[in-house]
């Protein structure tokens, strides 16, 4: 027991405790104390018996687990792969008419409800269902165009000979 003069004397809870093997004996240390409790040599149990990348054994202690005979760290354990779950097939292969993109909009939105496919997909279906309807409506705008210039067409023909008929009706008759 060893004293400071300030202090006093030392409690004896700090000295080793006596049923500790090797305790008060001069020349073991805590790591051999340790294997002769538990009878196996600290040095080479639970260490990772995986290699590194560089070809070394790894040799990390902290965390180690046995798996399959062998014991191995965190950073050398199998993780479980995981499984990839199976994609929603939409309603449609191809967006052709007006009923195709509302159909496509509508599955988007219940499967955004559902938590199948998430929002940023579901805005991504509803964009492209609004891009498709707005190009649609625009066909159709162009489509009416034409058929309306193709009918101008056809009066600018039939204006041009009832203008010839008048022509020779003042040629003959005179003006009235």
């Amino acid at each position: 027991m060893s004293t400071n003069v300030d202090e006093g004397p030392l409690s004896v809870a700090l000295e080793p405790p006596a049923t500790d093997p090797g305790a008060g004996q001069p020349g073991f240390s805590a790591s051999e104390r340790l294997s002769r409790v538990t009878d196996r040599n600290p040095q080479e149990a639970d260490r990772c018996s995986a290699t590194t990348k560089r070809g070394t054994p790894c040799g990390r202690t902290v965390g180690t687990k046995v798996h399959e005979g062998k014991v191995l760290c965190p950073a050398h354990y199998p993780r479980a792969t995981p499984v990839e779950p199976k994609r929603p097939k939409p309603p449609v292969a191809k967006l052709t008419t007006l009923a195709d993109a509302i159909a496509l909009a509508s599955w988007a939105a219940v499967q955004a409800a559902s938590g199948t496919i998430s929002a940023n997909q579901a805005n991504a279906v509803a964009s492209l269902a609004r891009e498709f309807r707005m190009a649609t409506a625009d066909k159709a705008v162009v489509d009416k165009l034409e058929a309306l210039l193709a009918e101008m067409e056809a009066n600018a023909v039939e204006f041009a000979r009832l203008r010839v008929i008048v022509a020779r009706y003042k040629e003959r008759y005179g003006d009235l």
